[in-house]
């Protein structure tokens, strides 16, 4: 319980530098990486299929989606208890990110913090393992 302040941390931290620069760092998401596999029990399959679903969408779309966002899905989604728990996460960032490129007047939108409330939501749909 004492890494839950240093996870909410690494996901502020993570999710303000994105909306100011765009960008992740990769030594932000070694530490988040650390502290999920420390709090929760780590699924790389369903990280792989995060990872997986966005890179697919970065081929097809000649690559609007950052490498620090496909990096930040295997992350996140190896913290995914279930696949309804991934899929609940994916949903949800997918809405956050479409209705914030609707109404922002930027042509492209930092991906991080919807990926970051979407995976938060989706853990609490199937309660803290």
């Amino acid at each position: 319980m004492a890494l839950f302040p240093l996870l909410i941390f690494m996901l502020y931290r993570i999710a303000v530098y994105d909306i100011k620069t765009h960008l992740i760092r990769d030594l932000d998401l070694i530490i988040l990486f650390f502290s999920l596999s420390l709090i929760f029990r780590i699924n790389l399959i369903l990280g792989a299929v995060y990872f997986s679903i966005l890179f697919l969408l970065n081929l097809l779309t000649r690559a609007s989606i950052g490498f620090g966002d496909l990096k930040l899905a295997l992350i996140l989604g190896s913290a995914m208890g279930s696949v309804i728990q991934l899929v609940i996460s994916i949903d949800i960032a997918w809405i956050i990110g479409g209705v914030w490129a609707l109404i922002s007047k930027r042509k492209s939108i930092p991906f991080a913090p919807a990926m970051i409330l979407g995976a938060f939501l989706g853990q609490l749909s199937n309660g803290f393992r």
